[in-house]
């Protein structure tokens, strides 16, 4: 992975142009990226299809994620944004000064090395408190068993699938 961690932002709005926005869940205290549901889910992928698993009923895919075209199509251009050599940089221009910060409102870590982008900006973000919800136990396990180290001001939350 490059290190895009020299490229600076001035400005919030030139970060946006790359990071697109932030989400703004009226449940938490900060702020947070949402990704599309399922797209960018491996494991949601698969539990979408049992019945009786959390992702059967997935909360991102209805309500206001469902009810505005918008807010779906931001979160499928965040996800692309994450591929962009510049996005670990602008998302530390748009957290820095925030007091929480929540990982996915909507979506999942969908690789190793996209979980590894966050943690270079959970880094350069030590004063916010990052947490993280996942079903992504196998990333995060595989991260670890490598010799990866997990921040202090990250939180991770494995979820249950059923």
């Amino acid at each position: 992975m490059q290190n895009s961690v020299e490229v600076e932002f001035k400005t919030k709005k030139a970060a946006l142009a790359v990071a697109i926005s932030l989400s703004e869940p009226s449940k938490m205290p900060g702020k947070s990226y949402g990704l599309p549901a399922i797209d960018s889910c491996p494991v949601g992928k698969k539990l979408a299809d049992i019945d009786n698993s959390v992702c059967a009923d997935c909360y991102a895919l209805k309500n206001n994620y469902k009810r505005y075209p918008a807010i779906r199509a931001a979160q499928f251009k965040r996800m692309e944004s994450t591929k962009r050599a510049d996005w670990i940089p602008a998302m530390v221009k748009l957290i820095t000064g925030q007091e929480y910060f929540r990982i996915h409102d909507s979506g999942d870590f969908y690789s190793l090395e996209y979980f590894k982008k966050w943690l270079m900006v959970i880094s350069a973000c030590p004063d916010t408190k990052f947490w993280a919800p996942t079903r992504e136990k196998g990333i995060i396990t595989r991260f670890i068993n490598a010799g990866g180290f997990i921040p202090s001001n990250l939180t991770i939350r494995l979820s249950a699938a059923m």
